[in-house]
Parts: structure tokens; sequence; C-alpha cells
């Protein structure tokens, strides 16, 4: 059986915080930015941005090459 998180991961939060950041920056939707790496339903990367889902390194890398940025840039603010 899947447990469900009733609260966002802190290291996914910041991780998701930062791709709504740069997704919104560029006008685009959950779904517009999902059919740029083959997850266009939104619901995933809905669920990393609020910290409900850690994605592998491979989708993160996935997430910023759509995103036209280097990983490092949504991962920044993990220093802080």
């Amino acid at each position: 059986m899947t447990r469900h998180r009733t609260e966002p991961e802190p290291v996914a939060k910041v991780f998701g915080d930062a791709v709504r950041r740069e997704r919104k920056e560029l006008g685009l939707t959950l779904e517009q930015l999902g059919e740029r790496f083959g997850r266009p339903d939104g619901k995933y990367l809905g669920e990393i941005e609020r910290g409900f889902h850690s994605p592998t390194i491979t989708m993160a890398k996935q997430i910023a090459d759509a995103l036209g940025l280097p990983l490092a840039m949504l991962v920044a603010d993990l220093d802080k």
C-alpha cells in the first residue's frame, strides 16, 4: 500500500519552488512544461512543485532542460 505524504519533503519543496518560479517566469502552464519532457498531464509536475514528489536525478535534469536551464540553478537554494 502506498503512503501519501501529508507534508512536503523539505529538499523536494526547495526544488519544486525553483521549478515553479522558473516555469512561471517563462509563462508556461504545468501542462506546457510537461509536454516539453513527455509528462503533459501536469499532475506529476504539480506534485513536484508542491514538494510531494522527489524526481530522480534524470527526471530533474529533463525538467531543467525543458526550462532551458542548468540543473544547478534549480538546486542552488538547497545551500541556503
